[in-house]
């Protein structure tokens, strides 16, 4: 379904784990992940990377992200 160099949206991203955008953003903040804004908002996340960080919560209950 995906590549892991695809861009998601936050929205997208939050779809696929099952979590709020919120959560995203600040799991791939946490985790160092995602192309951000100089405001600091996220934009883009790679798919690959989103895996990484639905690991780094718990709000996602450690979401299995797979393609």
């Amino acid at each position: 379904m995906y590549d892991a160099d695809d861009l998601l949206s936050p929205s997208e991203a939050a779809r696929l784990v099952g979590c709020s955008v919120n959560t995203i953003s600040r799991a791939a903040k946490r985790a160092g992940l995602g192309l951000r804004l100089a405001n600091g908002r996220l934009v883009a996340i790679r798919f690959a990377d989103l895996r990484i960080a639905a690991s780094f919560t718990r709000d996602c209950g450690g979401a299995n992200v797979s393609a």
